[in-house]
């Protein structure tokens, strides 16, 4: 009886063991949101930007450098990235800008301005916010420009 009791103490200590040495990718408190550009992910890799608003005198509503991470970054998820991050007002479509901060798309006391965006001081010539890449060092532009 001693012999079995003392068997079944063994096994119930080598399973307690083998269960507090669960593999760490079972740990949820191990894994990244695949979401989660402010974390690396397994294919993410950083990028240091730069993020600039102007509003439609000119002023600066934001300006913030940011590390974000991404496995195929663009404008508009780096823009939304920072801006949440900020506690800054943004609204997107599926492709660009609808809102930051108080200034939305033609309308209100603005209704000929829309958001457009420089990368590196430069108009995109062709894409739209969602399809242009982000890399090391750009500077993301957005200006609320008047439609002429």
């Amino acid at each position: 009886m001693k012999k079995k009791l003392m068997l079944l103490l063994s096994f119930v200590l080598v399973l307690s063991a083998f269960a507090l040495t669960a593999c760490p990718e079972d740990d949820p408190g191990n894994q990244t949101d695949p979401g989660d550009t402010t974390q690396p992910g397994a294919n993410a890799k950083a990028i240091i930007a730069t993020l600039i608003i102007t509003g439609p005198k000119g002023d600066e509503l934001l300006k913030k450098e940011f590390t974000y991470y991404s496995s195929n970054p663009n404008v508009l998820e780096f823009t939304k990235e920072v801006c949440e991050d900020n506690e800054f007002n943004i609204k997107v479509d599926d492709t660009s800008v609808e809102r930051l901060g108080e200034y939305s798309n033609f309308s209100g006391d603005y209704p000929k301005f829309f958001w457009d965006f420089l990368v590196n001081g430069a108009p995109v010539e062709v894409g739209n916010a969602s399809n242009t890449p982000v890399a090391e060092g750009d500077v993301i532009e957005w200006i609320f420009v008047e439609l002429k």
